[in-house]
């Protein structure tokens, strides 16, 4: 019975590790509401990137290798997390554009 509830939450973990990597995106979002906002919502993309992400860092670290492996990760997974990154560089590239 304990290796099903370490199962259950090693599966939960993995969804939540694979939602928070797609978190940087949310400094897009947090940008057009201060382009559209104007005034004091400019600072919401700063306080997210001087903040709130090297606080989240430090509280979470290097963890998520504890609860599951590298191989418990589906093809679709492993896609879903390399496309990230691309995500973030394309969406960083247009709004410099």
């Amino acid at each position: 019975m304990t290796t099903k509830k370490h199962s259950r939450a090693s599966v939960l973990w993995k969804y939540a590790h694979l939602l928070l990597c797609w978190l940087p995106l949310s400094l897009f979002g947090l940008l057009a509401l201060g382009v559209l906002g104007g005034g004091y919502w400019l600072l919401l993309p700063t306080l997210f990137l001087l903040a709130l992400l090297p606080l989240l860092d430090f509280l979470t670290g290097w963890q998520d290798t504890a609860c599951f492996e590298k191989t418990d990760l589906s093809a679709a997974e492993i896609s879903f997390l390399n496309w990230s990154p691309r995500s973030f560089a394309i969406l960083y590239i247009g709004s410099l554009i």
